[in-house]
C-alpha cells in the first residue's frame, strides 16, 4: 500500500462504510473509489441494493473529496479557516480534504494506529456523517460553547458543536477518548 494520501483516503472510505445509512433509508449504497499517486480519486457509480420491501430507494450522490497538501491550502479552497492542532498522540500522517465544497476535513493518523477526524461545515447543518446510536451522551461547555459528546460507556467517539455559524465535529474510531481527552481536543479546535 502506498504511503500518504492513499492510505488515509482508504481509511476514510473504511470509516464511512462502517457508519450506518441515514435513518429511514431503504437501500444500501456502495461506492468503489480507487486512488493512485498521480491521479485524483476515481469514483464508480453507486451500486444500489434494494432491501426487498418493494419501495423505490431515493437517489444518493457521492462526491469524491479533493485532497490538499496543508490546512492553509484547504482553508483557501474552503473559504473558511481551518487549522492543524496538536493531537494527544504522535501524528505520523495528516490529510486534508474538501468534500463537495461544503465540508473541510482534517485526518490525523498516529504511530500506534490512532485516528482522529475533524470536520468543519459551511453551515450549522450536521455534517458528521455519524448515525450510530450511542448509549452515552453528555452535554458540556468549553469556552462558552455547548458541546455534545456521544459514545459507549466512558469512551466517546463523537463530539459536535456549532461555532460562528459552522457545524464542527471530532470523530474517533476504534478506541475512542475519555471525556477529558475529547474535551481537550475540542478546546484546541475551538481556539484554533
Amino acid at each position: 500500500m502506498h504511503r500518504g494520501g492513499r492510505r488515509t483516503y482508504l481509511y476514510e472510505q473504511k470509516r464511512r462504510e462502517q457508519l450506518p445509512q441515514q435513518p429511514g433509508t431503504t437501500a444500501t449504497y456502495v461506492t468503489t473509489v480507487t486512488t493512485t499517486d498521480t491521479a485524483a480519486p476515481v469514483v464508480s457509480e453507486p451500486d444500489i441494493t434494494d432491501t426487498g420491501d418493494g419501495s423505490t430507494p431515493e437517489a444518493s450522490v457521492f462526491l469524491a473529496p479533493e485532497e490538499f497538501k496543508s490546512a492553509e491550502e484547504l482553508s483557501n479552497a474552503f473559504g473558511i479557516e481551518v487549522h492543524d492542532i496538536e493531537m494527544l498522540f504522535e501524528v505520523t500522517e495528516r490529510s486534508y480534504f474538501l468534500i463537495g465544497g461544503k465540508i473541510a476535513e482534517i485526518n490525523y493518523c498516529g504511530a500506534d494506529g490512532e485516528r482522529c477526524c475533524i470536520r468543519t461545515g459551511k453551515t450549522e447543518e450536521d455534517i458528521s456523517g455519524d448515525y450510530n446510536e450511542y448509549d452515552s451522551e453528555a452535554e458540556r461547555e468549553v469556552n462558552g460553547i455547548a458541546l455534545t459528546l456521544k459514545g459507549y460507556g466512558e469512551k466517546y467517539y463523537l463530539c459536535s458543536w456549532v461555532q460562528d455559524g459552522h457545524f464542527r465535529c471530532i470523530y474517533s474510531d476504534e478506541d475512542g477518548y475519555s471525556e477529558t481527552e475529547m474535551l481537550d481536543i475540542a478546546e484546541k479546535v475551538i481556539a484554533s
